[in-house]
Formats: structure tokens, sequence, C-alpha cells
């Protein structure tokens, strides 16, 4: 380990340890901790106690401050769509939130028992846009920002546009020998930049040998001390997550926890492998469960699913963030909650419903790329087709669908015609450019299985510009 490592970790964790500690209370005592978080934001208000009903973004006044204190910046937050972008209200409290989580983090998986001797990281990065933070390390702190900023990979770069930008990350990362952790939020960001890597090596001041490497996608040799990976994978973002893991078998690859633009709302450690810890001390959180009940996300018991709902220190209460959560066991009196999917994902033409979670479930033995598209067209009934990276997937798609009574139903009625397959190389790098069109970092891009918006699924089947198309897109349904 170097000397200038060892005193930049023995900096983190001098730095952390009091959060992580007092996180580690909380874990036993979650009832109490609760109670004083609620405290705290209802006095940034002036609030007494929290509204009777859910809230949703357009409840709340934009371009301004949500509770007493001072904007700091406001953080665009749009999911994958690309429509709607919300911006949230950053304060000096919801800044000092997401702090606290990165220092828990850190803590952890600097005590972890990992042998890090270089530290150099990737944190995922996107180009720079104004007034917005455009990679992770903006959440840290000044102090943290400073103590990190030596051993990251892919700094200060400048690319003309965002493509520019992205080969640039790709060139870095590759040239970044002794890499030991990355931490990105899609798996399929990190992909992309991996099979930029392998076709744009030849251009990297790299040695021969480790462009042989890269263009064998050799990765494991290329970086030989990559020691753990932080990534998305729950959810849609399970299949790749297992897909990336898969080409490192000596590395440890962790599921990141839930974290909103809105606030952070848990987090991983070493010590639980099923999910990840709610942050009492820096959310307040409730769910809306089955029975539609508000209750407290402390009450939550072992495999109940439930919708979060978040009150933050930047001023939301009993706002719905959509992210649906079940509980898969329990750590001290604290439940360990795993991201099972968006609760409002839902495609629906003509009745049907085709929800994205049960989609991803029902197409989960498929491995490859895919992505469910809802088709309306001028010549023929609405439809869906699956978009695949590969020739075939082995899957009857439609007969997939039909175990969804309402398709089956909307198909017996002649409102539906029969969903299809069409093969879309590179289909992955291709949604990701098509969202950054829309003003969505890669990194930030969501691996969807189900685009549920049909003006949007048909303005990417005209950005595809796939040949020979069974059907004529219009633009507006």
């Amino acid at each position: 380990m170097s000397l200038l490592f060892q005193a930049a970790k023995w900096s983190m964790r001098a730095a952390s340890r009091s959060r992580y500690n007092r996180f580690l209370e909380s874990l036993n005592e979650p009832k109490q901790a609760q109670q004083e978080t609620l405290k705290s934001i209802l006095a940034l208000t002036k609030q007494q106690k929290l509204p009777s009903s859910l809230t949703v973004y357009s409840d709340y006044p934009s371009g301004t401050s949500w509770n007493l204190e001072t904007v700091q910046h406001f953080e665009p937050t749009s999911g994958s769509s690309g429509k709607g972008k919300k911006w949230i209200p950053y304060t000096q409290s919801l800044l000092n939130s997401f702090q606290s989580m990165f220092k828990i983090w850190s803590y952890d998986v600097l005590s972890s028992g990992i042998e890090l001797k270089s530290g150099k990281t990737f944190i995922s990065i996107s180009p720079p846009q104004k007034n917005q933070s455009n990679d992770d390390t903006e959440y840290l702190g000044s102090t943290l920002r400073y103590i990190t900023g030596r051993f990251l990979v892919a700094q200060d770069l400048v690319g003309t546009d965002s493509h520019d930008f992205f080969n640039q990350v790709a060139r870095q990362l590759a040239q970044a020998e002794d890499l030991e952790i990355i931490s990105v939020w899609s798996p399929s960001y990190l992909s992309s930049l991996m099979k930029t890597i392998a076709s744009e090596c030849d251009a990297y001041s790299m040695t021969r040998v480790r462009r042989q490497l890269a263009r064998s996608r050799n990765w494991s040799a290329l970086w030989p001390s990559l020691k753990f990976v932080s990534a998305w994978g729950s959810a849609n973002s399970k299949t790749p997550f297992e897909q990336i893991a898969a080409l490192f078998p000596q590395v440890h690859f962790q599921k990141k926890g839930l974290l909103s633009t809105e606030a952070p709302v848990t987090v991983p450690l070493f010590q639980s492998d099923t999910g990840a810890l709610p942050l009492w001390l820096d959310v307040y959180l409730e769910v809306l469960d089955q029975h539609g009940d508000i209750r407290p996300l402390y009450s939550i018991k072992e495999g109940e699913k439930a919708e979060v709902l978040i009150t933050s220190f930047g001023g939301l209460k009993r706002y719905q963030l959509g992210d649906q959560v079940v509980c898969t066991t329990r750590l001290g009196n604290s439940p360990v909650v795993e991201f099972i999917g968006r609760k409002a994902e839902i495609s629906d033409l003509v009745g049907e419903k085709i929800e994205s979670t049960w989609l991803t479930e029902e197409l989960s033995h498929l491995h490859g790329d895919w992505l469910v598209l809802p088709i309306q067209s001028r010549n023929q009934n609405p439809s869906y087709y699956q978009l695949l990276h590969s020739e075939k997937s082995g899957t009857d798609f439609e007969s997939a669908l039909k175990g969804s009574y309402h398709y089956q139903l909307a198909r017996d009625q002649n409102q539906l015609s029969s969903a299809k397959q069409l093969r879309v190389p590179n289909l992955i790098e291709l949604k990701q450019s098509f969202f950054e069109r829309h003003g969505i970092s890669r990194g930030d891009i969501k691996d969807s299985r189900l685009l549920t918006d049909p003006v949007l699924a048909n303005e990417f089947v005209q950005y595809l510009d796939l040949p020979n198309l069974p059907f004529q897109t219009q633009l507006k349904p």
C-alpha cells in the first residue's frame, strides 16, 4: 500500500467513523432514530406534523426552496424517459444527508477486509452540465472530495460533445492499469464503456500487450488489481449486473442501495448481502402498504412489499417516490430491503396493462440485451415488439405476454396485433445514445426493459431507422 493512499484511507475512516457508528446504533433503535429525524426535518419548515395525504412533485412550488434554507443548486431527475423532468432544490441539510450516506458506505468498504493498495477508483462521470453535478463526488463535500480526488480515474475531461466525452472516459479507464474500485450507477453504462474500450483501444496510450488484452476482452487481465465493483443490481438491473460480475469472478460485486435525486434512502453493508439498510438518521421513511395504509418503514415484515414514502431534509413530506421494495430479512431491529421496481411503470395501449416488474420476471431467463416497446401504427392494430441484441431469444414472446389476463383479453377481442421480435445489433448503445438526446447522462440511464410511453417508443423506433418494418410508426397516439 502506498504511503499516500494509506494516509488517505486513515483520513477517510477518521472523517466517517462517528457517522458510521451512529448509523449502526440506529439499526437497533430505528423508531427512536426516526422520531429524532422527523423532528429535525419539521423544524426546517416550522411545521408541527406531516400532512395527512401523500404528495407528488406537482404539489411543490418550482424554482424555490421547499423549506427555510437557501437553495445551493437545483438537480434534475427524470428517470429514463427523458420526459417530465423534475428539478429538486438542494439545500445544505439535504446535501448533508447525501454526504452522510457516502461516509457510511465508504467506511464500511474500507473496513471490509478488501486489501486495497493503490486506491485507484473510477466513479460514474457524465459531461458537465450547468448548475448540476456531473459525478458522484459532488455529494462528498469539500473535505472528502479533497481526500479522494488524488485517486480518481477520469478527471478534468472537456469533451466537445457527449460522445467525445464518453470516449475520453473510456480511454482513461482503459489506461488505469492499477484500477481497484469501480462505482457506477447502471451496469449497462460500464458494459458500454468496456465495449468502446475493446473497439477503440488501438488509439490509446497503452502497451501492445494491454491493447491485445482489451481487444480480446480479457478484462480481468486488463485490470488485474480490480477488487470491488458497486452498481445497481436489482429489478431491471439484475441481469446486466450479473453479466458484468461473471466477467470478474475474483472481484467483490455489491448492489447499490436505493438512492433517488430527492433523497438517500438505503445503503448496502458488507454484513448484509440480501438488500440494503434504511438511513434512519438522514430521511424519514414510511411505506404505503398493499392495503393502502401508511406505516413506518421499520414496521415492514419479512417478505412484505410496499411503496416507499419519504420526508426529506430538502422539504418533501410524505412524498411518493414510486419505488417499491421488499423486506428480505432483518439486521438488528431494522428491515433489510431490496428495490423491486417502479410502481407506475405500466404500458396500457388498449387496457392490457403490461407491468414492467411482471414482464421482467416473466422473461428473467433471458440473459441478452432486450427491450419491449408498445407500438401504435397507422396501418394495423397496436402491438408489442421485443427488440433483441442477439438473433434469437428462444422464447415465444407472444405466449409470455399472454400470461397476463388483460393482454390475453385484448388479443381475443382483436384490439392488439400479435407480439413480435426484431433483432437490433448494439441495442444498449443505441438506447443510451437516444436517451442522451433527451437530456439524460449515460451514467444515469436506468436498465429499463419496457418503455411505457408509446410516443417515446415510436420516437425510438424512428431513431433506430430499422429497414423493412412491418408497421408504419406514428408520433402521436
